[in-house]
């Protein structure tokens, strides 16, 4: 991020010698090369400034406005630290290739990084019953279903602790969303933490990133447990981070997942061999009151979101143009996403695209509507498909890998899997519209599983 601070040139170019202190060179004649380098002409500075500046528009705009003297005087006394993309004359020098960035957004080299590697140190104090709770955001658009559940669990054990420290990955945060959940907490984002229980009773983190920087900075594995919130294909498709989940899991000693499902899909990938496992078991509540006439409405889980693809909307989008070119004075509800609103129609029929909504407000609609449709293509099998299912309403989700047809048949009648792979999202839904509404089946054992302790008990046992 650019500084807001405008210094003169002079005091620019003499921080930015300080911080070189480059040898066998006067103040002078630093200033005569870097304005050297500035116009593009030869000089002893070893800084492509050219490149410099179109690798970082952000930068070019405040040289070009004053608020910097050049994009070298920039990378010295900004950029090294935010680790921006620069480059030596070297490239030119040895090889005549000359050092270039892409225009178009596709092939911009964003992960030019190592991931986050958290190598920090903290002052400790001698408070010995203290929870650790460390996640990437507080914040209430991305306070979703999984951060709700979290916390929710997390809430159980505030009888264990004298005070609870919650520490942040990103710096925005609203910790009024959590302010009931515990007795005595204290929020704070991880490069503001000056001192930290030496011991605390136990450290949770709730995914991969956080795992990491537990294990770097507190190095505790016996009292740190992994909440996996990972395995979510929209999140961490295959990659260096979907290779850094699995490396969590192998590590950690202490692990809660969400549901028996996960957790028959993680063993038969061999990633639960020698950890405590838990499995929170989250409850599957029936709606009451479902609407046994058909209201011609289809519910759908859209999640448009960049940074998400696990919910498979575009395949959501085009089952809605194809089945609005079929059918007429249908009302279909795309719910969920992160504040987008609108509305629109084809042929006859309208639809909403709209974002979270009121608890009540969720439950009337789900009560009205013929189907549902939630899709997600991880590893977590979601939750509303079976709210819906369980409360009498034809549903349909999808297969992945060990969540196969025959389990999730076995799940509940209610239910039409869907194979985005082989199956047209289409069809399945006319069959699903088939299905008479009302008949209350679910399998909850086979969703949730039957733990047999409390979560208190599995903390106590740390």
């Amino acid at each position: 991020m650019i500084s807001k601070v405008r210094l003169f040139p002079g005091k620019q170019l003499r921080l930015a010698f300080s911080v070189h202190s480059p040898k066998n060179m006067t103040f002078k004649s630093f200033c005569r090369e870097v304005k050297k380098a500035k116009k593009l002409l030869p000089s002893n500075i070893n800084f492509d400034e050219s490149f410099y500046l179109d690798a970082n528009p952000d930068v070019k705009e405040s040289v070009s406005n004053g608020r910097f003297y050049s994009g070298y005087v920039h990378y010295l006394l900004v950029g090294q630290h935010e680790k921006r993309i620069y480059s030596t004359l070297e490239l030119s020098k040895k090889l005549s290739i000359r050092a270039q960035i892409p225009d178009e957004e596709l092939f911009r080299p964003v992960h030019n990084l190592p991931l986050d590697r958290f190598n920090m140190s903290y002052d400790y104090d001698s408070r010995k019953d203290v929870g650790v709770i460390v996640i990437p955001h507080l914040q209430r658009k991305l306070f979703f279903a999984g951060y709700v559940s979290f916390f929710n669990d997390m809430s159980k054990l505030r009888n264990l602790y004298s005070e609870v420290i919650i520490i942040t990955l990103f710096k925005d945060v609203e910790p009024d969303l959590i302010e009931d959940k515990f007795d005595t907490i204290s929020v704070v984002y991880y490069q503001d933490v000056k001192s930290l229980p030496r011991k605390p009773k136990s450290i949770t983190c709730f995914d991969q990133a956080t795992y990491f920087y537990c294990k770097n900075v507190f190095n505790m594995p016996d009292k740190t447990v992994y909440y996996c919130q990972d395995f979510e294909a929209g999140f961490y498709p295959f990659g260096s981070l979907y290779i850094r989940a699995q490396r969590a899991l192998l590590e950690s000693k202490n692990i809660i997942l969400s549901t028996k499902i996960l957790y028959k899909d993680l063993v038969s990938r061999g990633f639960l061999k020698d950890a405590n496992i838990y499995i929170t078991s989250p409850h599957i509540s029936v709606i009451e009151g479902i609407e046994l006439d058909k209201n011609k409405k289809i519910f759908c889980y859209f999640r448009p979101e960049k940074f998400n693809t696990r919910n498979l909307p575009e395949l959501i989008i085009e089952f809605v143009e194809d089945f609005c070119e079929k059918y007429d004075g249908y009302e279909l509800y795309l719910v969920g996403t992160n504040g987008t609103c609108y509305s629109y129609t084809i042929r006859s029929n309208l639809v909403f695209v709209i974002n979270k909504l009121d608890k009540m407000e969720y439950l009337n609609l789900l009560k009205s509507v013929d189907l549902v449709v939630a899709l997600i293509y991880s590893s977590h099998p979601g939750v509303i498909a079976y709210q819906a299912a369980a409360s009498g309403i034809p549903t349909v989700t999808n297969t992945f890998f060990t969540r196969g047809k025959e389990e999730i048949n076995l799940l509940s009648t209610n239910i039409v899997p869907y194979n985005p792979v082989r199956d047209d999202l289409l069809g399945i839904v006319e069959q699903a519209l088939t299905i008479k509404k009302g008949e209350k089946n679910f399998n909850d054992s086979l969703y949730s599983g039957n733990e047999t302790k409390s979560l208190v008990e599995f903390y106590n046992k740390l």
